[in-house]
């Protein structure tokens, strides 16, 4: 089992994962120690979006007993910073994450050569 120790090391897990022709919206679930318990594709939309519900991430989250998540999506263009959809679809999902006390630690977009993590730009 993986820990997460930082952003990069989520990134080493997702990047060989993902279609890149597609956006994809992923969920790594961890334990209380940052180790992975799970990291699921959430959902697969088309070459410029994905919807996502917070409910299909958080339905997997209480099913596999995560104590915290990353989510992660990719965008085709390979542009790896957040659209204003991005940053809305963070902040709801950390108001339910903190809710119902599984909270989401970082929010990464990546393409197949970098990514962008919300949480060391203090999007989040």
């Amino acid at each position: 089992m993986s820990s997460i120790v930082n952003s990069q090391s989520a990134f080493q897990i997702l990047k060989n994962k993902f279609n890149p022709d597609a956006e994809e919206f992923w969920g790594l679930f961890l334990n209380n120690h940052l180790d992975i318990i799970d990291c699921k594709l959430i959902h697969r939309g088309t070459n410029d979006r994905c919807l996502v519900h917070p409910r299909d991430l958080f339905r997997e989250a209480v099913r596999l007993n995560s104590c915290a998540l990353i989510i992660a999506h990719n965008h085709p263009s390979r542009s790896i910073l957040p659209s204003t959809a991005d940053l809305r679809l963070t902040k709801k999902f950390k108001k339910i994450g903190q809710l119902i006390q599984i909270p989401i630690i970082d929010h990464l977009i990546f393409s197949d050569l970098n990514y962008y993590s919300l949480k060391e730009h203090l999007e989040i």
